[in-house]
Parts: C-alpha cells; sequence; structure tokens
C-alpha cells in the first residue's frame, strides 16, 4: 500500500508505529480470519485498528 509513497514519508509512518515496522498483509488476515471464526460470533459494532500501535 504504501510502495508508491516516498521514501522519506514511508519511513516517518514506520516511525510513528508503536511496534517500529510496517504491516504485511498477515497482520491483517490473522484480524480477518477471526472475525470470520466462531471466536469472534458474539462481536457486534466495533472497531478493530490493525494500525501496528500508531494510534496510540
Amino acid at each position: 500500500m504504501t510502495e508508491k509513497m516516498p521514501s522519506a514519508a514511508r519511513e516517518f509512518l514506520i516511525q510513528q508505529a508503536a511496534l517500529g515496522r510496517a504491516g504485511k498483509p498477515e497482520d491483517v488476515s490473522g484480524v480477518v480470519a477471526f472475525l470470520c471464526s466462531d471466536a469472534a460470533g458474539y462481536i457486534t459494532g466495533q472497531t478493530l485498528v490493525v494500525d501496528g500501535g500508531v494510534l496510540m
């Protein structure tokens, strides 16, 4: 998603993340798999932020 961003902007975003790295598709797919599973069967109306801690 950030492939076409200038490298300085991309590095700035990575520095903002508490985990200190860019996100990977697997970071999102794990959340999607959970939400599609029976384990999330009682979850309604929630927003799950998958951003590596950028909004912290």
